[in-house]
């Protein structure tokens, strides 16, 4: 989570900086918009996180307050906590399901007939790999 404070350019920085403090935002201030255009007044405090959507706070007439930032500073904590949980949780599930195919690979080096319980893993390996797939390639011009 990242949070920020966005002003006019050419803007002498002493009162953005006192003003940024009172929002409880990070020492970062900008003189452009570092969002790719969320941010439509100037001056607003800007909250960014790796988990969820940006939130912008226009402060053009005082109106941002330190109760807001604060909040959305907690959400985008949170939800980036449950990402970090959620990947780690992904990583463990591949890696064990790996370990079994690897493990029959090794035992059958020239082919042997599945199991129904090793069936059932190798399905459920492929169904997340396509999965990904989709995910990742989501596009439909193929790019």
């Amino acid at each position: 989570m990242q949070s920020y404070y966005v002003v006019p350019v050419n803007t002498q920085l002493a009162e953005p900086m006192i003003r940024a403090a009172a929002l409880g935002l990070g020492p970062d201030i900008y003189d452009y918009d570092p969002t790719g255009g969320l941010v439509t007044e100037f001056p607003s405090a800007v909250v960014t996180s790796t988990a969820i959507a940006t939130v912008v706070f226009a402060d053009n007439t005082g109106q941002a307050s330190a109760s807001a930032v604060f909040s959305a500073q907690q959400a985008a904590t949170a939800a980036e906590a449950v990402l970090v949980t959620n990947q780690a949780t992904v990583t463990a599930n591949v890696q064990a399901h790996q370990a079994t195919i690897q493990a029959w690979i090794a035992a059958h080096p020239s082919g042997a007939v599945l199991t129904a319980a090793q069936t059932l893993v190798l399905a459920e390996w492929m169904n997340g790999l396509c999965n990904l797939m989709l995910g990742a390639f989501s596009s439909t011009t193929g790019t």
